[in-house]
């Protein structure tokens, strides 16, 4: 049967479909299974147990508009205990990252129990963005070695002690995220203005901050951490006085009463400061000094411009 609207019509309508849907029209229609498989094969989430089929399907030579349509991937669920079936998972994802041109963004999340095993393979692709939970480790530094557009990158921590992240060319890398070996290993020599530090951070550890973003190419400008509640008010002034630079700063922990601080902060020039929800403070009483925006990480005086 002849599709009885014109393609742009029907690339309208599948847009404001749901998967299920899609699946539906995929099953019932021949007429349109090939825009709405396009439709769904461009922003996929799989579960890891279905990772397989998946791959499969995507590589499929007699439907290669489904590899031409992606470009988010998401992994979700239980890594595997087996070495082997671990191999395998990432294997697939360097073939899928070969294989999808228009593939920009994968985040595979799930356990971080994985052992470096090398992926080989060559060529130039255009992935912007890499996250997952998972270590980074020797298969992983494979794929994005031959991703020089990467802008982002995130991982759970680095199994990596022996090499050196600076021989890797990712001149588009402004935004790291990870626990501080993470940050250490990608920030020197790159253009990173925006860093997340996961997991609590020590503040000995924030010491090391300053001599790491000396070897960035760029200014740091956002900065998230999380960090023990009582050390709050010492940690914002220190880093806000440290990076002239900083505009935005997001803070995670528990409740802390900050009003005594909060007037020297606000004089350092950030655009966003966001604080641990609960956190105590009158910004009504600081002034014309102030000059960002100053919000809780519950909307607590959010829009309020302190100008």
């Amino acid at each position: 049967m002849e599709p009885i609207f014109l393609p742009e019509i029907f690339d309208e309508i599948f847009q404001h479909l749901n998967v299920p849907t899609l699946a539906q029209v995929v099953l019932l229609s021949s007429a349109y299974r090939r825009a709405a498989e396009q439709r769904l094969y461009r922003d996929a989430r799989v579960k890891l147990h279905s990772f397989g089929r998946f791959t499969v399907s995507l590589l499929d030579v007699n439907h290669t508009h489904r590899k031409d349509a992606l470009r988010r991937l998401t992994v979700t669920g239980i890594m595997p205990l087996s070495s082997d079936s671990r191999s395998v998972v990432v294997n697939r994802i360097a073939l899928i990252v070969r294989a999808a041109p228009k593939l920009v963004d994968i985040n595979i999340d799930s356990r971080p129990n994985i052992k470096p095993t090398p992926v080989s393979f060559v060529g130039r692709f255009e992935l912007k963005q890499f996250r997952t939970t998972w270590p980074l480790d020797l298969r992983f530094l494979e794929i994005i070695s031959q991703c020089p557009d990467l802008e982002h990158v995130a991982f759970g921590n680095s199994e990596i002690a022996d090499y050196h992240g600076n021989n890797l060319d990712l001149p588009s890398l402004g935004s790291v995220e990870g626990r501080m070996d993470i940050v250490e290993f990608f920030v020197p020599y790159r253009p990173v203005w925006e860093i997340c530090l996961r997991g609590v951070t020590p503040v000995q550890a924030l010491k090391r901050l300053p001599t790491i973003l000396e070897k960035s190419t760029v200014p740091l400008e956002s900065l998230s951490i999380c960090i023990a509640s009582n050390e709050v008010p010492r940690v914002v002034t220190s880093i806000a006085q440290l990076f002239s630079s900083l505009r935005i700063f997001r803070i995670k922990g528990g409740q802390t009463y900050l009003k005594p601080g909060l007037k020297t902060i606000l004089r350092l020039g950030l655009l966003s400061l966001v604080l641990p929800s609960g956190s105590k403070g009158t910004p009504s009483t600081l002034g014309n000094s102030a000059r960002f925006l100053y919000v809780t990480t519950h909307g607590v005086w959010a829009g309020i411009n302190l100008h």
